[in-house]
């Protein structure tokens, strides 16, 4: 067994990422099955310094109280032969071998095992670096579209670990398209083991999304208010509900969180269209229809609905001794849509 082969597998611990211990284990086992794979040599060990590369192949069996496997397996009184120290469970050498003796067939197995362990070992440590990413937002590249899905390629730390992402139809926007090549960030809802490694399968439409967009745009800010959290996530999502329906594909929608005069103030503000003053009067009334508006008629959703959602937005604050309020920025840089909650204590 050449040294210069082990060193240059124990560097794809640099390459791969695979922790240096695993991958030394991996290399030892492959050695070892292409050894055991001759009849007579199914008692065959091998061990491999990590620091130095050298190998040892030697012959051992276990010291067992009852024989069920001769090749593998010997009796406490064998083994004492060899190691008086021995107790039952031990591995206990009985010879040392040649290690060049590890010839040209043993060598093409023990690398068609190698390639196979390491693509084993290297979808493993990727899976490790997003099993843990259930219920956080992931921005990955679109790969491919495909009728039922839009499937991004991610890229975990290090730039070394992949894995797909798959973001089905029904947990898109239908207001949204995409592009070969583009940054897409979304919700991870489960992390899975797939043939070629970690599959994610992950939303833009889920509740929790608009969440965790709003903490990550404020991630410092702690904003003491009384109040039911799950009647806050409802109005935050209906506030960006409504600015993201009524502004153009791939513009943003900014959220932002304030304090001033013990009140939290959060904004939600589009790129969109101006709303005619008669509508912004009554905007967030029982129910308001853009069909009410003819300057919105030709925008790309002019005939969806807003106030219903924004009613709800209303009544919760009211109910948390807020107010409602929306304005059209100048120039028409789009729609401001602003709650006010008194702060706690």
């Amino acid at each position: 067994m050449n040294r210069d082969f082990v060193t240059a597998l124990l560097q794809l611990n640099a390459e791969k990422q695979v922790p240096r211990d695993q991958l030394i284990h991996t290399v030892e086992d492959a050695i070892q099955s292409a050894y055991r794979r001759q009849p007579g040599d199914e008692d065959v060990c091998v061990r491999i310094d990590g620091e130095t590369g050298k190998v040892r192949v030697f012959r051992a069996k276990i010291a067992v109280g009852e024989i069920t496997d001769p090749l593998t397996e010997f009796g406490l009184d064998e083994a004492k032969v060899f190691n008086p120290a021995a107790v039952l469970g031990d591995l206990v050498e009985i010879e040392e071998m040649d290690p060049n003796s590890f010839g040209r067939i043993h060598a093409q197995t023990a690398k068609q095992v190698v390639l196979q362990r390491l693509r084993e070992a290297e979808r493993d440590v990727a899976f490790d670096q997003f099993a843990s990413r259930d219920g956080e937002l992931i921005t990955g590249t679109v790969n491919r579209i495909e009728p039922r899905a839009i499937i991004l390629e991610l890229v975990g730390q290090g730039g070394i670990a992949r894995a797909e992402a798959i973001l089905a139809t029904t947990e898109q926007s239908p207001l949204e398209h995409y592009r070969i090549g583009q940054n897409v960030k979304a919700l991870v809802l489960e992390v899975r083991r797939g043939l070629r490694g970690p599959q994610l399968f992950i939303s833009r439409s889920h509740k929790n999304f608009l969440r965790r967009l709003f903490e990550l745009e404020v991630p410092d800010s702690e904003v003491p208010v009384n109040g039911v959290p799950d009647a806050f996530a409802q109005l935050l999502d209906k506030l960006a509900e409504n600015a993201r329906d009524f502004a153009p594909d791939g513009t943003p929608v900014r959220i932002t969180l304030a304090v001033a005069a013990r009140r939290a103030l959060l904004a939600v503000q589009n790129a969109g269209p101006p709303l005619p003053a008669s509508m912004l009067a009554g905007l967030f009334g029982s129910m308001v229809s853009v069909r009410d508006a003819p300057p919105l008629a030709s925008a790309p959703r002019g005939t969806a609905h807003l106030g219903l959602g924004l009613h709800v937005v209303r009544l919760v604050a009211e109910a948390h001794g807020g107010r409602v309020s929306a304005t059209n920025l100048a120039r028409g840089a789009g729609v401001r849509f602003e709650v006010e909650i008194p702060l706690a204590g």
